[in-house]
């Protein structure tokens, strides 16, 4: 369950909450308390028995500080009151030290969505469920085809999580969720050579881990790419893959967080309500998506979660902020400052943050792709520039004619700008898949720029 307007649980974790921000006061400054528990299960199985089984816990509390307009930040381990008091007066003297800022703002109290992030079936599963679906996966891969030589990974994971903020505005809040996951990573082999590939499922639903569908997926890819070759250098019409897609998405999202925009850093500003992109891309960051895994009813600082047009119908709709970027202009944060645990300092940054689906199936990108390279994965994205938006990375897929595919490809380049390459969008498909918090459906791009042989 979600509850946002009070901290429930009562007992010591409401005290140490309290007493944190009641130092805080006594110490004339202003500030935040946040409170984050984990617990992560991995397994890992290898030949049809469990390798290893790990269980964490991590929980603590982080102390932000606004002394005489300065930031100090500090965080503890230890929830006992004399280790509370000592964390707020480390995060004080930590100010001390630092410039002043007329920027630092706290959320105030306000009215927040309620999803529902908990399955408690991922509670409630044993043991042996879990590693069964890791069996299972890892089973299905192996009888896919002789072909598959090897598993190197194939495991289940989950997460359970708790988060408690409160702040000396009077905000106090708090949330739960949690989310399971597969992953498998394998090789392929015939007399052309070796291939490998992956496949994995995230999911805030128990019952939506399919592992024999995981599985198979990994194989078939292994299998696919086996014999794969170079084709002629030249410009060549582009399908893109939903996760190749979403690698895309790692590239372009920096230009939509206000704080680049305002240092200069974006290739985005002075664009803000102008056809930049093409009439059929639309893009989108909805910190409330249900069943999304970076939802929450808050964000980092308090601020309630809400859906941001960003692009629509290619013309740029809105940028990303939080309440630093957003008083520095004189706007209003929409609920994206995000952090990762008691230990982090809130940032910039995206929730979900995706592609709509369109309506054009997968079939019908094929039949429109007369000559054309069909992308599955990419190597060295984090080599993109995000600034100018150049990228040449490497890429594998299949050649496609006349919709049809003709052989698989790999050790072509592809190369050019992420604004351009959105610019020439031609048709988006039906199959939005989400990888992790990033999601895309198929693309179909009028032409890139391929080197090969």
């Amino acid at each position: 369950m979600v509850a946002v307007s009070t901290v429930p649980g009562g007992g010591i974790l409401v005290e140490i909450l309290e007493l944190a921000l009641a130092e805080i006061k006594a110490k004339k400054a202003d500030g935040e308390v946040c409170y984050t528990r984990g617990e992560e299960l991995s397994v890992e199985v290898r030949e049809g028995r469990v390798e290893t089984v790990k269980q964490a816990v991590e929980e603590g509390v982080g102390v932000r500080v606004f002394y005489e307009g300065r930031l100090g930040f500090a965080y503890t381990t230890v929830m006992t009151p004399e280790k509370i008091k000592e964390t707020v007066e480390k995060a004080v003297q930590a100010a001390k030290i630092t410039d002043s800022d007329p920027y630092l703002r706290l959320a105030k109290p306000s009215t927040y969505p309620t999803p529902e992030l908990t399955d408690p079936e991922i509670t409630t599963a044993s043991l042996e469920e879990k590693v069964n679906l890791a069996l299972t996966m890892e089973r299905e891969a192996l009888n896919f085809s002789p072909k598959i030589k090897g598993i190197e990974t194939a495991a289940y994971d989950d997460y359970h999580y708790q988060w408690h903020l409160a702040n000396t505005e009077g905000f106090f809040g708090s949330f739960s969720g949690n989310y399971a996951s597969i992953y498998i990573y394998l090789a392929s082999e015939d007399e052309s050579g070796s291939e490998t590939a992956f496949s994995y499922k995230v999911t805030r639903k128990f019952k939506e881990i399919d592992p024999k569908a995981v599985g198979r997926e990994a194989a078939e890819k292994a299998v696919a790419k086996l014999g794969a070759g170079k084709v002629p250098s030249g410009r060549y019409m582009a399908l893109l893959d939903p996760y190749v897609a979403v690698n895309l998405l790692g590239v372009l999202k920096a230009s939509f967080l206000a704080e680049n925009v305002q240092k200069g850093k974006s290739l985005l500003k002075g664009k803000l309500g102008e056809k930049v992109f093409s009439p059929v891309f639309s893009l989108i960051d909805d910190g409330t998506l249900k069943d999304g895994l970076a939802t929450a009813p808050f964000d980092g600082e308090g601020v309630p979660t809400r859906k941001t047009v960003l692009v629509e119908n290619g013309t740029v709709k809105s940028f990303l902020y939080n309440l630093y970027t957003a008083a520095k202009e004189g706007a209003v944060s929409t609920g994206n400052a995000v952090r990762s645990s008691f230990k982090a300092l809130p940032e910039l940054g995206t929730t979900n943050f995706y592609i709509p689906r369109g309506g054009v199936s997968r079939e019908s990108l094929f039949k429109q792709t007369s000559r054309g390279v069909y992308i599955t994965e990419v190597l060295g994205m984090h080599t993109a520039n995000p600034v100018s938006g150049d990228f040449s990375v490497g890429a594998t897929g299949f050649l496609v004619e006349n919709g049809e595919i003709i052989r698989p490809v790999r050790g072509i380049t592809i190369a050019g700008n992420i604004k351009d390459l959105f610019g020439k969008l031609i048709a988006v498909g039906d199959d939005l898949r989400f990888y992790g918090a990033k999601g895309s459906p198929t693309l179909l791009i009028e032409e890139v720029a391929v080197s090969g042989s």
